[in-house]
């Protein structure tokens, strides 16, 4: 076993060698070429801006001298014209010097310094000759026009001096580039067939490896698609042979765990169904002056179960308890703190049903079986069908909306401190006056939350909007229409349990 993992680790590093260290050393050579290159294409462009530079000044000196040429104008008769050209092209003679400083080296600076003279020269002559015009001699105008001409020469033999200078070395890199792109083409070469080479390699070393890896592979996606009672089709000789060994161990535990869970799973879906069912009602009971309906649609699917639930309390004098409340969190923990809280309020609206008290005492009481951080909601109101009021207090929930028969929509605001947080929280109760044909909406904020594929929120404006819409008919198709309209906008995708509970005073 141990001659062939070492025969199979030597073929490992032999398509790591073609596959990486071959193209590394391939791309070094090219990179390499490429980049001194690229100096030599640089270091070129640098000279010949040098070059570009000297031609500028060298053509100013050139103009200087047509201004002064006898053959243009009378020397002796310069006017204003004439030195306000001077002066153009003085000051661009300046600026052009002052460029071609800035890009020559510096043995060029004495030759620089001598240009400067020359024009600090010429540049006395000049005025000298503007001065004097009119009134200077033809032989003295000609005398310093001469030496004008001697200076602007001379300067222009300095430049074409350090003209031949960048000549040189441009020639001189030239030849290196040229030099240097014959390597490049054969560094090229040599790493193609590196480049070639390297897959040659990888395809020879490598196929001996694949093919037991890819039959593993497939015998492991077997597995992951549920196929476990074929056995695994071992491989002896190699490492691969150890990895299906183990593979087909494992597929024995699989399968002789499979019963269990799936014992287990039947079990958890009855507590799960237990539990669900102590969290809502059973039936929506027969409301002395109310019609009443809901709608429950989790966000989960498979064994899953939420904290949003709604209740309805059977109290003294006919009058009844209505509840709708949601539990943060999710799963079991949820669950049972929604148990919780269902059966506490049922417990404290039966021995006082004043909902500012009863939220109260149900704060108090679940704030030591409250995680940090989370929280419950709930809207708790009594329905007196002799007076046809509701009498309701707010821990935090989302407004219900009351759409009133003749068409108008308000929400029933009221205190807005979840229940669970602070021991101090206190709750008001308040008073609606209802009539025949109003219709209470209450809803947990899975519905108003829900988004479309674009993102946006259903929100508190179009589920009023979609009320308006729903107004006149009864309790349960205004509660399946608003379900379907918050499952059709988010697409089937909720993101929170939905629980809706419709009241419809007769």
């Amino acid at each position: 076993m141990k001659n062939i993992k070492l025969s199979l680790s030597a073929k490992l590093m032999l398509s790591f060698f073609a596959l990486l260290i071959i193209p590394l050393i391939s791309g070094c050579f090219t990179y390499s070429s490429i980049r001194l290159d690229e100096e030599f294409s640089r270091q070129m462009s640098e000279q010949m801006e040098m070059e570009l530079r000297v031609d500028r000044v060298t053509g100013d000196f050139l103009q200087i001298r047509d201004i002064f040429d006898p053959a243009d104008h009378p020397i002796t008769q310069l006017g204003d014209k004439e030195r306000k050209e001077y002066e153009t092209t003085r000051a661009k003679l300046q600026r052009d010097l002052v460029e071609a400083s800035k890009v020559l080296p510096k043995e060029d600076d004495e030759l620089l310094a001598k240009v400067r003279s020359n024009i600090s020269q010429i540049d006395a002559l000049a005025n000298q000759l503007f001065s004097a015009s009119g009134s200077i001699s033809t032989e003295q105008a000609d005398l310093i026009v001469g030496k004008i001409g001697s200076l602007a020469r001379g300067s222009e033999l300095l430049l074409s001096q350090v003209r031949e200078k960048i000549d040189e070395r441009l020639e001189t890199m030239f030849a290196k580039s040229r030099a240097e792109h014959v390597k490049l083409v054969r560094r090229l070469i040599i790493s193609f067939a590196f480049l070639l080479l390297g897959p040659l390699i990888f395809w020879i070393a490598g196929r001996n490896i694949a093919r037991p890896i890819y039959n593993l592979v497939d015998e492991a996606e077997r597995l992951i698609g549920g196929d476990w009672d074929t056995k695994v089709t071992s491989q002896p000789g190699t490492e691969v042979g150890a990895l299906s060994d183990t593979l087909e161990k494992m597929r024995e535990h699989l399968v002789s765990y499979r019963s269990e869970v799936t014992d287990y799973r039947h079990t958890l879906e009855e507590e799960v169904g237990l539990l669900q069912a102590a969290i809502l009602p059973h039936e929506i009971p027969q409301i002395k002056g109310m019609q009443a309906a809901t709608f429950y649609r989790s966000a989960t699917s498979g064994i899953s179960i939420g904290g949003d639930f709604y209740d309805f309390i059977p109290l003294s004098n006919n009058k009844w308890g209505l509840v709708i409340g949601d539990v943060s969190g999710r799963g079991i923990g949820a669950a049972t703190r929604t148990a919780l809280t269902r059966f506490s309020l049922r417990s404290f609206a039966i021995e006082d049903p004043n909902p500012s008290r009863v939220l109260e005492r149900l704060n108090k009481t679940l704030i030591p079986q409250t995680p940090p951080g989370q929280f419950i909601t709930i809207w708790y109101g009594v329905w007196n069908p002799a007076t046809k009021t509701i009498v309701f207090g707010n821990g935090g929930h989302p407004y219900p909306l009351l759409a009133r028969a003749g068409g108008e929509i308000e929400s029933l605001l009221g205190s807005n401190i979840a229940v669970g947080i602070s021991e101090s929280a206190k709750y008001e109760s308040k008073e609606i006056k209802l009539a025949a044909g109003d219709t209470l909406i209450l809803y947990t904020d899975g519905l108003t939350e829900s988004r479309s594929k674009s993102g946006e929120f259903l929100c508190e404006s179009r589920l009023k909007d979609k009320v308006k819409e729903l107004i006149g008919n009864d309790a349960e198709t205004i509660a399946q229409s608003i379900g379907s309209f918050c499952i059709d906008w988010a697409s089937g995708n909720l993101s929170d349990d939905v629980a809706i509970a419709v009241l419809r005073v007769r």
